[in-house]
């Protein structure tokens, strides 16, 4: 059923950990920064939508440009999320996600369209090609 789709953003699991794992790329950061290997001044900014990479370094921190070190931050020229050093291509994820939602779409109805998150039943036919 989803063959010609390029699934592959979806089983990587780098992809997942970046997503779901903040708490351990923040401990990881903070054994950085306290160690030195963060060069300061430093922003680290958390939680921000940014339009571009490089739009805070425009601030003048400690006399000089900052370094920016991204703890949890959107780059929308981008499409890309960053999560302390960890990123990821949310555009290749929606589009891949898309195909799927257009080829899946129709089989489950309204379902589909309901706000939530619906429960599929998985059958062994349930990946057999459609004619």
């Amino acid at each position: 059923m989803l063959n010609g789709i390029d699934l592959e953003p979806l089983r990587d699991a780098q992809v997942r950990n970046t997503l779901e794992h903040f708490d351990e790329y923040v401990d990881r950061t903070a054994l950085k920064a306290s160690s030195g290997d963060i060069a300061l001044p430093a922003l680290m900014p958390l939680d921000f939508v940014l339009s571009t990479r490089d739009l805070l370094k425009q601030f003048d921190v400690g006399g000089g440009s900052p370094n920016v070190y991204p703890l949890r931050v959107f780059v929308t020229d981008e499409s890309r999320f960053i999560n302390c050093e960890q990123e990821v291509d949310v555009g290749t994820l929606r589009v891949c996600a898309s195909q799927i939602v257009e080829r899946v779409g129709p089989l489950l109805g309204e379902q589909a369209r309901q706000e939530g998150s619906p429960m599929l039943v998985l059958l062994e036919g349930s990946f057999t090609q459609v004619p």
